[in-house]
């Protein structure tokens, strides 16, 4: 499986795959392939941390509550 793209296209690969496996546990991620050099793979790797998992966690943290909020009427 590769994700490639802007941030927000990466996320929602990410949610996409996520919901097509019933959910995540643990992702394995490469961000070095090819002759990608050292500089450009630290910089797709800063970006993705910045910019993909947190919103990825807040997104899952509000799907959570919604659910115990249904769950509770």
């Amino acid at each position: 499986m590769i994700f490639a793209g802007t941030p927000d296209q990466v996320r929602q690969q990410i949610k996409k795959f996520a919901t097509a496996m019933a959910g995540l546990g643990n992702l394995l991620l490469m961000f070095q392939g090819g002759d990608l050099g050292h500089a450009e793979t630290i910089d797709s790797l800063s970006l993705f941390g910045r910019e993909v998992p947190p919103q990825l966690n807040s997104e899952s943290a509000l799907s959570v509550n919604e659910e115990r909020a249904v769950m509770a009427g």
